[in-house]
C-alpha cells in the first residue's frame, strides 16, 4: 500500500539520504566536476523556523519518494506564501502507476492546508516525464532556467 505524509526533517532525513546518490546520479548536472555535498544545517534550520516541508511516498513503510519544498512569502507578492521546490524523486522502479500523480496531489492538499498561495516546481528539460505529470495536474510551464559551467 502506498502512502504520503508530512514528516520532520529529524525524523526522515536519515532515511532520505541513501537515495539521494541514486537521485543525484540520474539527474545532476556536472557530475564530474560537482559531487553531491548537501548542507543539511541550512534544512535544519528552514525546519526550526517552519520554512521547510519534507514529504514522503511510501510503500508498506518503505521510502520509495520524496518532495521537498521551502515555504516563504515572496518579496514581490509579500502577502502570499509560495512553495519552492527544492527537491522531489520517485525511485524508478516506482514510477509506473500513480505514485508521483498521489505525491504531487497530497503535497497540494497538505499547501491548501497552510494557506499557501502558489506551488512553483522546476523541472530538468532532460527529464520532461516530470514536465508532462505536472501539466496533466493543472500545472504550466511559466519559466525557463539556463545554467553555465563556470568552473
Amino acid at each position: 500500500m502506498i502512502t504520503y505524509s508530512v514528516e520532520p526533517f529529524s525524523e526522515i532525513i536519515e532515511e532520505m539520504k541513501p537515495l539521494f546518490q541514486a537521485h543525484w546520479k540520474e539527474l545532476a548536472l556536472y557530475q564530474d566536476t560537482i559531487q553531491l555535498d548537501p548542507d543539511y544545517s541550512v534544512y535544519e534550520r528552514a525546519a526550526q523556523l517552519g520554512m521547510l516541508l519534507m514529504f514522503s511516498a511510501r510503500q508498506d513503510g518503505v521510502l520509495i519518494g520524496y518532495a521537498v519544498f521551502f515555504l516563504k512569502r515572496h518579496p514581490h507578492y509579500r502577502t502570499t506564501i509560495w512553495a519552492q521546490s527544492d527537491i522531489y524523486w520517485i525511485a524508478p522502479e516506482h514510477r509506473r502507476g500513480h505514485v508521483g500523480a498521489g505525491l504531487f496531489a497530497f503535497v497540494e492538499d497538505e499547501f491548501m492546508a497552510r494557506g499557501v498561495g502558489v506551488s512553483q516546481i522546476g523541472v530538468k528539460e532532460a527529464h520532461p516525464a516530470a514536465a508532462k505529470l505536472l501539466e496533466s495536474l493543472g500545472y504550466e510551464k511559466v519559466e525557463a532556467s539556463y545554467a553555465k559551467r563556470l568552473s
